[in-house]
């Protein structure tokens, strides 16, 4: 397995989120995840939200366009989006 992989029009990305963080970063890729940390306390979907936003800034995508698929309630996520140029750019450097 790999720390994303492609459907159709779109990519997704297999996380490990850990909220509570100082700052919204991308980490390094452990483990076929992609580490993301998010500043964000994870309750009441606010740290999913901030995932959401973070990633649509990140990659100049609508906020609609970024979609948590699986592992709303864990750290362990999937999250599909458009597989734009900046997007192909991100996979290529990591």
């Amino acid at each position: 397995m790999s720390w994303y992989y492609r459907e159709k029009e779109h990519i997704v990305f297999c996380l490990k989120v850990t909220p509570n963080a100082a700052k919204n970063q991308v980490k390094e890729i452990w483990n076929d995840l992609l580490k993301v940390q998010i500043k964000a306390a994870p309750s009441d979907g606010v740290a999913n939200q901030e995932l959401t936003n973070f990633f649509a800034k990140m990659f100049s995508v609508k906020k609609q366009q970024v979609e948590i698929i699986s592992g709303t309630t864990n750290r362990i996520k999937k999250v599909r989006l458009p597989a734009t140029a900046i997007v192909e750019e991100f996979i290529k450097t990591r």
